[in-house]
Protein backbone atom coordinates (compact mmCIF):
# COMPACT_ATOMS: atom_id res chain seq x y z
CA UNK A 1 0.00 0.00 0.00
CA UNK A 2 1.56 3.36 -0.91
CA UNK A 3 0.26 6.18 1.31
CA UNK A 4 0.87 10.20 -0.49
CA UNK A 5 3.18 12.36 1.17
CA UNK A 6 -0.05 14.54 1.67
CA UNK A 7 -2.00 11.95 3.44
CA UNK A 8 1.07 11.46 5.68
CA UNK A 9 1.50 15.24 6.77
CA UNK A 10 -2.41 15.07 7.80
CA UNK A 11 -1.81 12.32 9.90
CA UNK A 12 0.81 13.09 11.61
CA UNK A 13 -0.63 16.76 12.27
CA UNK A 14 -3.68 14.35 13.65
CA UNK A 15 -1.70 13.02 16.00
CA UNK A 16 0.21 16.16 17.18
CA UNK A 17 -2.68 17.13 18.09
CA UNK A 18 -3.56 14.36 19.96
CA UNK A 19 -0.37 14.17 21.78
CA UNK A 20 1.28 17.79 21.55
CA UNK A 21 0.40 18.40 25.29
CA UNK A 22 2.68 15.83 26.47
CA UNK A 23 5.79 18.51 24.89
CA UNK A 24 3.98 21.23 26.18
CA UNK A 25 5.91 21.70 30.06
CA UNK A 26 7.90 19.51 31.97
CA UNK A 27 6.46 16.01 33.77
CA UNK A 28 6.87 14.76 36.75
CA UNK A 29 7.98 11.24 35.37
CA UNK A 30 11.31 11.04 33.05
CA UNK A 31 10.37 8.94 30.23
CA UNK A 32 7.64 8.68 27.79
CA UNK A 33 7.17 4.74 26.85
CA UNK A 34 4.57 3.70 25.04
CA UNK A 35 3.72 0.33 23.00
CA UNK A 36 2.33 0.25 19.80
CA UNK A 37 0.30 -3.17 19.13
CA UNK A 38 1.21 -2.98 15.11
CA UNK A 39 -1.10 -4.99 12.40
CA UNK A 40 -0.04 -3.19 9.08
CA UNK A 41 3.45 -1.99 9.30
CA UNK A 42 3.61 -0.19 6.17
CA UNK A 43 1.01 2.12 7.05
CA UNK A 44 1.85 2.61 10.41
CA UNK A 45 5.28 3.42 9.87
CA UNK A 46 4.15 6.61 8.25
CA UNK A 47 2.68 8.07 11.25
CA UNK A 48 3.30 9.16 14.66
CA UNK A 49 5.77 11.32 13.49
CA UNK A 50 6.16 13.63 16.66
CA UNK A 51 5.99 10.90 19.57
CA UNK A 52 7.64 8.01 17.57
CA UNK A 53 10.81 8.30 18.92
CA UNK A 54 9.81 7.64 21.92
CA UNK A 55 7.51 4.88 21.42
CA UNK A 56 8.03 0.77 20.96
CA UNK A 57 6.93 -0.35 17.77
CA UNK A 58 5.59 -4.07 18.90
CA UNK A 59 4.01 -6.34 16.37
CA UNK A 60 1.19 -7.74 18.09
CA UNK A 61 0.43 -11.12 15.89
CA UNK A 62 2.25 -14.30 15.50
CA UNK A 63 1.40 -13.76 11.75
CA UNK A 64 4.36 -11.68 11.71
CA UNK A 65 6.28 -14.52 12.73
CA UNK A 66 5.15 -17.57 10.78
CA UNK A 67 1.93 -18.72 8.90
CA UNK A 68 -1.18 -18.95 10.01
CA UNK A 69 -1.94 -22.11 9.95
CA UNK A 70 -4.55 -24.25 12.20
CA UNK A 71 -3.62 -25.96 13.92
CA UNK A 72 -0.66 -24.01 13.76
CA UNK A 73 2.40 -25.53 14.22
CA UNK A 74 4.89 -22.75 14.10
CA UNK A 75 3.40 -21.26 16.94
CA UNK A 76 6.64 -19.96 19.28
CA UNK A 77 9.14 -20.31 16.51
CA UNK A 78 9.77 -16.64 16.80
CA UNK A 79 10.93 -16.44 13.42
CA UNK A 80 9.94 -13.94 10.74
CA UNK A 81 7.94 -15.30 7.66
CA UNK A 82 9.74 -15.45 4.66
CA UNK A 83 6.46 -15.34 2.75
CA UNK A 84 5.20 -11.95 4.21
CA UNK A 85 8.59 -9.93 4.24
CA UNK A 86 10.53 -11.85 0.99
CA UNK A 87 12.91 -8.87 0.88
CA UNK A 88 13.96 -9.74 4.40
CA UNK A 89 16.97 -11.97 3.06
CA UNK A 90 19.21 -14.35 4.84
CA UNK A 91 18.68 -16.72 7.88
CA UNK A 92 16.22 -16.49 10.92
CA UNK A 93 18.61 -13.78 12.78
CA UNK A 94 19.53 -12.29 9.75
CA UNK A 95 15.95 -11.29 8.73
CA UNK A 96 14.59 -10.07 12.14
CA UNK A 97 17.81 -8.28 12.56
CA UNK A 98 17.07 -6.87 8.76
CA UNK A 99 12.78 -6.13 10.32
CA UNK A 100 14.26 -4.49 13.60
CA UNK A 101 16.61 -1.91 11.67
CA UNK A 102 14.06 -0.76 8.99
CA UNK A 103 11.82 -0.11 11.93
CA UNK A 104 14.23 1.53 14.06
CA UNK A 105 15.43 3.90 10.86
CA UNK A 106 12.07 5.25 10.55
CA UNK A 107 12.37 7.00 13.70
CA UNK A 108 10.80 4.45 16.13
CA UNK A 109 12.58 4.11 19.42
CA UNK A 110 12.62 0.27 19.51
CA UNK A 111 10.72 -2.69 18.66
CA UNK A 112 9.43 -5.77 20.35
CA UNK A 113 7.12 -8.88 19.48
CA UNK A 114 4.32 -10.85 20.29
CA UNK A 115 5.70 -13.82 21.70
CA UNK A 116 3.70 -17.60 22.33
CA UNK A 117 4.66 -19.56 25.37
CA UNK A 118 5.61 -22.00 24.19
CA UNK A 119 7.84 -24.53 21.48
CA UNK A 120 7.09 -24.56 18.12
CA UNK A 121 6.05 -28.15 17.22
CA UNK A 122 8.57 -27.64 14.44
CA UNK A 123 11.27 -27.48 16.55
CA UNK A 124 10.45 -30.57 18.86
CA UNK A 125 13.84 -32.07 18.50
CA UNK A 126 15.68 -29.27 20.56
CA UNK A 127 15.44 -29.38 24.54
CA UNK A 128 13.58 -26.95 26.21
CA UNK A 129 16.21 -24.41 28.13
CA UNK A 130 18.27 -24.36 24.83
CA UNK A 131 15.57 -23.81 22.49
CA UNK A 132 14.84 -20.76 24.38
CA UNK A 133 18.26 -19.81 24.95
CA UNK A 134 18.47 -19.76 20.88
CA UNK A 135 15.48 -17.65 20.30
CA UNK A 136 16.86 -14.78 23.61
CA UNK A 137 20.22 -14.85 21.65
CA UNK A 138 18.45 -14.68 18.35
CA UNK A 139 16.03 -11.10 19.72
CA UNK A 140 19.65 -9.84 21.15
CA UNK A 141 21.15 -10.21 18.16
CA UNK A 142 18.24 -8.68 16.32
CA UNK A 143 18.21 -5.72 18.37
CA UNK A 144 14.81 -6.42 19.76
CA UNK A 145 13.77 -4.59 22.93
CA UNK A 146 10.78 -5.79 24.12
CA UNK A 147 8.84 -9.70 24.43
CA UNK A 148 5.05 -9.67 25.09
CA UNK A 149 5.12 -13.34 26.24
CA UNK A 150 1.33 -14.28 25.75
CA UNK A 151 -0.77 -17.55 25.43
CA UNK A 152 0.52 -20.78 24.28
CA UNK A 153 0.72 -24.37 26.81
CA UNK A 154 2.95 -22.36 29.09
CA UNK A 155 0.77 -19.21 29.45
CA UNK A 156 0.32 -19.61 33.61
CA UNK A 157 3.14 -22.16 34.22
CA UNK A 158 5.21 -19.36 36.60
CA UNK A 159 8.43 -21.83 36.49
CA UNK A 160 8.36 -21.55 32.40
CA UNK A 161 8.19 -17.90 32.96
CA UNK A 162 11.02 -17.44 35.50
CA UNK A 163 13.11 -19.48 33.87
CA UNK A 164 12.63 -17.74 30.49
CA UNK A 165 13.39 -14.39 32.69
CA UNK A 166 16.45 -15.79 34.03
CA UNK A 167 17.59 -16.68 30.44
CA UNK A 168 16.71 -13.76 28.71
CA UNK A 169 18.89 -11.43 31.47
CA UNK A 170 22.04 -13.65 30.98
CA UNK A 171 21.86 -13.42 26.97
CA UNK A 172 19.82 -10.44 25.87
CA UNK A 173 20.12 -8.42 29.29
CA UNK A 174 18.35 -5.20 27.60
CA UNK A 175 15.46 -7.28 26.25
CA UNK A 176 12.24 -6.36 28.36
CA UNK A 177 10.08 -9.49 28.80
CA UNK A 178 6.31 -9.29 29.54
CA UNK A 179 4.36 -11.69 31.55
CA UNK A 180 0.98 -11.49 32.09
CA UNK A 181 -1.90 -13.76 33.56
CA UNK A 182 -1.14 -14.57 37.60
CA UNK A 183 -0.62 -11.44 39.88
CA UNK A 184 2.31 -13.58 41.28
CA UNK A 185 4.52 -13.70 37.88
CA UNK A 186 4.93 -9.94 38.61
CA UNK A 187 7.54 -10.58 41.37
CA UNK A 188 10.16 -12.24 38.76
CA UNK A 189 8.60 -9.43 36.33
CA UNK A 190 10.45 -6.60 34.07
CA UNK A 191 6.85 -5.52 33.00
CA UNK A 192 3.58 -7.19 34.05
CA UNK A 193 -0.03 -6.64 31.90
CA UNK A 194 -2.69 -6.34 33.53
CA UNK A 195 -4.50 -8.37 30.49
CA UNK A 196 -7.67 -7.73 28.52
CA UNK A 197 -10.80 -6.49 29.22
CA UNK A 198 -14.18 -5.56 27.95
CA UNK A 199 -14.55 -2.37 26.59
CA UNK A 200 -17.91 -1.35 28.93
CA UNK A 201 -16.06 -1.83 32.55
CA UNK A 202 -12.30 -1.29 31.23
CA UNK A 203 -11.52 1.31 33.59
CA UNK A 204 -12.82 -0.18 36.80
CA UNK A 205 -11.31 -3.76 35.93
CA UNK A 206 -8.00 -2.37 35.36
CA UNK A 207 -8.03 0.04 38.50
CA UNK A 208 -8.76 -3.69 40.50
CA UNK A 209 -6.08 -5.77 38.75
CA UNK A 210 -3.46 -3.06 39.33
CA UNK A 211 -4.90 -2.82 43.02
CA UNK A 212 -4.44 -6.48 43.24
CA UNK A 213 -0.98 -6.48 42.06
CA UNK A 214 0.12 -3.80 44.86
CA UNK A 215 0.99 -6.37 47.25
CA UNK A 216 3.69 -7.78 45.89
CA UNK A 217 6.96 -7.51 45.83
CA UNK A 218 9.80 -7.91 43.21
CA UNK A 219 12.83 -10.31 43.63
CA UNK A 220 15.70 -10.74 41.68
CA UNK A 221 16.36 -7.00 40.36
CA UNK A 222 12.60 -7.59 38.60
CA UNK A 223 11.75 -4.05 37.59
CA UNK A 224 7.87 -4.65 38.18
CA UNK A 225 6.16 -1.66 36.03
CA UNK A 226 3.09 -2.31 35.46
CA UNK A 227 1.33 -2.43 31.93
CA UNK A 228 -1.90 -1.37 32.43
CA UNK A 229 -3.27 -2.37 28.33
CA UNK A 230 -4.54 0.59 26.42
CA UNK A 231 -6.07 2.62 29.57
CA UNK A 232 -4.30 6.31 28.78
CA UNK A 233 -6.15 7.77 31.77
CA UNK A 234 -5.21 5.19 34.12
CA UNK A 235 -1.82 5.18 33.00
CA UNK A 236 -1.11 8.67 33.22
CA UNK A 237 -2.79 8.97 37.04
CA UNK A 238 -0.93 5.88 38.34
CA UNK A 239 2.29 5.93 36.42
CA UNK A 240 2.05 2.64 34.52
CA UNK A 241 3.65 1.70 31.17
CA UNK A 242 0.56 1.49 28.31
CA UNK A 243 0.07 -0.55 25.63
CA UNK A 244 -1.72 0.95 22.50
CA UNK A 245 -3.87 -1.57 21.05
CA UNK A 246 -5.64 0.95 18.31
CA UNK A 247 -4.96 2.87 15.18
CA UNK A 248 -6.44 5.48 13.02
CA UNK A 249 -6.60 3.30 9.83
CA UNK A 250 -10.09 2.34 8.59
CA UNK A 251 -9.72 0.55 5.68
CA UNK A 252 -8.49 -2.58 3.80
CA UNK A 253 -5.30 -3.83 5.77
CA UNK A 254 -2.60 -5.72 3.32
CA UNK A 255 -3.37 -8.93 4.89
CA UNK A 256 -6.82 -8.62 6.50
CA UNK A 257 -9.98 -7.06 5.13
CA UNK A 258 -10.31 -5.34 7.91
CA UNK A 259 -9.50 -4.75 11.50
CA UNK A 260 -12.47 -4.37 13.18
CA UNK A 261 -10.40 -5.10 16.74
CA UNK A 262 -8.19 -1.96 16.59
CA UNK A 263 -9.04 0.18 13.93
CA UNK A 264 -10.46 3.88 13.28
CA UNK A 265 -9.27 4.97 16.60
CA UNK A 266 -6.77 7.43 17.10
CA UNK A 267 -3.45 6.39 19.12
CA UNK A 268 -3.49 7.45 22.66
CA UNK A 269 -0.55 8.10 24.03
CA UNK A 270 0.86 8.76 28.27
CA UNK A 271 3.46 9.40 30.72
CA UNK A 272 4.64 6.38 32.58
CA UNK A 273 6.61 5.06 35.33
CA UNK A 274 10.16 5.82 34.90
CA UNK A 275 13.32 3.19 34.34
CA UNK A 276 12.59 1.90 30.60
CA UNK A 277 14.92 3.87 27.92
Amino acid sequence: MVISETKKNQINRMVFQKTKWLFQKPRKTKRLFIILFAIDTIYLLSYAYYVRHKVLFLFNSFEIYCVNDSPNIYLGCVELSSDRFPSFRGDAVERLKQLSEQIKSKGWKGVGGWICAQKAETHAAIPEEEYWKQRIKAANAAGFDYWKVDWGKEDRNGEWRRKLTAIGKRYAPHLYIEHALRNEFIEFSDVFRTYDVENITAQPITIRRICDLLPYKTVEGAKGIINCEDEPYIAVGLGCAIGVMRHPFAGTLRFLRSDVILSGVWMKSCVVSDGIG
